[in-house]
């Protein structure tokens, strides 16, 4: 079945009588139908399910993954004993805690890993055999079921499943005093990249001399976890790498925040207060330049993302306190703000975006979408306004932006019950299915558009999203219609097939073009265009 979506209309206003040259016309009716398919563009979700898992204590949720079986793993931290959803014990203090859901969000199993002090998972990821991989910390001895060595106050932990949930392995990496894991990937070899903070000079299992309080703390693993290399990045005051990226070339982008100047490894300078820090490495983790982001006030406090966009730039969010000021040109609507910046390959500045009301609004999840859009997740404590659209719902709700590539707002729209939910830790991803899975933590009962009741303290609370895609033509400024043509952009879902149509009269149509998106917007020429008077398009999807 053909899915019919939004049509263009070219007007010529009065072109025989008027004594304006009719490209001028052509650009004046084009530039209002770019604005009002500005505000069409895009569509929020439709909620499919909710889950909520927990037992009766506090478990925080930080990391979402897919899964072979078109399900989904979820990961955190969990103090609660087995109780309500929970049916792994706990093993003393906070324990890594996994629970797999299958496609409609009811869990199939969860296990615990920990020992007896406080262990916590920031991050989940598939493994090329379809197992997991979990990454955290740990300030555990070796007990509970936790086998490997202690460094320090805590070190990086990780934990490796195979596909059933068994575990095959946990490492232990670090110094003499803290060293926190907040992200990894695996690489093209089947080893591991992971990356996080570390205080600890060098010790344990820690190679790297340290070059400020805190630093950047990078480690290279085999396919075993036994380590190949571990790299410092720094200045002489504080810096937390939040995420990690692997590049088209194999190399690696990190992201994060730092307190230091052009000092140390790091080479750009501060602008005050906390900035992004972004890093770009090779494969073998050498740095092949970085740069700071910010203004005077705090930039990144709580998270900082970044993804590598299909041009070969990078994408970077998070939060951000500052007015105008330093590197950052856009407003501040508020106490903090998502603040998301566009760079090319070489980590210039292209464009930046502020979004947020007259509260509190900090991103801490980053992610690309199915159409080429990217979502944007965080929480929320800002009633609706400036740029916030949704409502509040309660003290802070999960907050979720959809923008296009060019740092537009397509949607925006806000999840949670009356208390807490989404506080410091919203996850987002894109499903196979071209839908959303976005989730945190919740204090919140069944209230807001929260349909489930809590557990405990804090629970997890993961929603899937049905994004319909719908095509959507965009008509940019055009130049010289009478020699070139009239140009579209359609924007779609990746890998779908469109047919874009044209008329005159808007009962009869006929094709123009059939296109498979690879990239979202494609570009469109209608050559034909160039001595009519008027034409309207469309597009529709191709079953």
């Amino acid at each position: 079945m053909h899915r019919e979506v939004h049509s263009v209309v070219l007007l010529n206003t009065q072109m025989q009588s008027s004594n304006r040259r009719p490209e001028a016309c052509f650009v004046l009716a084009l530039w209002l139908i770019g604005s009002l398919l500005k505000a069409w563009a895009g569509s929020e979700p439709i909620v499919q399910w909710q889950a909520v898992s927990g037992g009766t204590g506090n478990d925080l949720l930080y990391g979402l993954e897919k899964t072979a079986d078109g399900g989904f793993m979820v990961a955190g931290a969990s103090s609660s004993t087995n109780s309500a959803k929970k049916t792994a014990a706990n093993l003393g203090g906070l324990d890594f805690w996994v629970a797999k859901l299958n496609s409609n969000g009811v869990a199939l199993w969860d296990k615990s890993f920990g020992g007896t002090g406080d262990d916590g998972a920031f991050v989940v990821r598939r493994t090329l055999d379809d197992g997991f991989v979990f990454g955290g910390y740990s300030a555990s001895s070796t007990n509970g079921n936790k086998t490997s060595l202690s460094y320090g106050a805590r070190d990086f932990w990780i934990v490796r499943l195979d596909k059933e949930g068994n575990k095959l392995w946990d490492r232990a990496y670090g110094g003499s005093r803290d060293d926190l894991l907040y992200t990894l990937q695996q690489t093209s070899d089947g080893g591991f990249i992971c990356a996080g903070e570390s205080s600890s000079v060098v010790s344990g299992n820690k190679t790297s001399a340290g070059f400020g309080g805190i630093d950047f703390w990078v480690v290279r693993l085999d396919a075993n976890g036994q380590k190949m290399w571990d790299k410092s990045y720094g200045g002489t005051g504080d810096e937390a790498c939040y995420s990690l990226q692997i590049t088209s070339d194999g190399g690696f982008i990190l992201a994060g925040n730092s307190s230091s100047g052009a000092e140390g490894s790091k080479s750009s300078p501060g602008f005050g207060g906390l900035d992004y820090w972004v890093v770009r490495l090779d494969a073998n983790g050498n740095k092949l330049w970085d740069v700071t982001l910010g203004g005077t006030a705090d930039d990144g406090f709580n998270s900082v993302s970044v993804v590598q966009t299909p041009d070969g730039g990078y994408l970077v969010g998070g939060d951000s306190s500052s007015d105008p000021s330093g590197s950052k040109l856009s407003e501040n609507y508020g106490l903090d703000d998502y603040w998301v910046v566009k760079l090319d390959g070489n980590g210039v500045k292209i464009w930046e975006q502020s979004l947020g009301g007259t509260g509190s609004d900090y991103l801490t999840s980053l992610a690309q979408n199915s159409d080429g859009s990217y979502l944007l997740a965080g929480g929320s404590e800002s009633p609706a306004g400036p740029t916030k659209t949704s409502a509040s719902l309660g003290q802070v709700d999960l907050w979720l932006v959809c923008i296009d590539n060019n740092g537009q707002k397509l949607w925006d729209v806000a999840y949670g019950g009356t208390d807490e939910d989404g506080f410091y830790n919203a996850a987002v991803m894109a499903t196979s299915d071209g839908g959303l899975l976005i989730g945190g933590d919740s204090s919140s009962g069944a209230s807001g558009n929260k349909a489930l009741p809590g557990l405990g303290g804090r629970d997890y609370w993961v929603l899937k999203l049905d994004l319909v895609t719908r095509p959507t033509l965009f008509a940019p400024i055009q130049t010289n219609i009478a020699q070139n043509g009239f140009g579209l952009l359609l924007q779609g879902q990746l890998d779908k097939s469109y047919v874009t149509e044209y008329s005159s009269d808007l009962m009869i149509w006929f094709p123009l073009t059939t296109n498979r998106l690879t990239i979202s917007p494609t570009a469109i020429n209608d050559s034909s265009a160039k001595s009519v008077s008027h034409r309207f398009y469309r597009a529709r999807e191709l079953p």
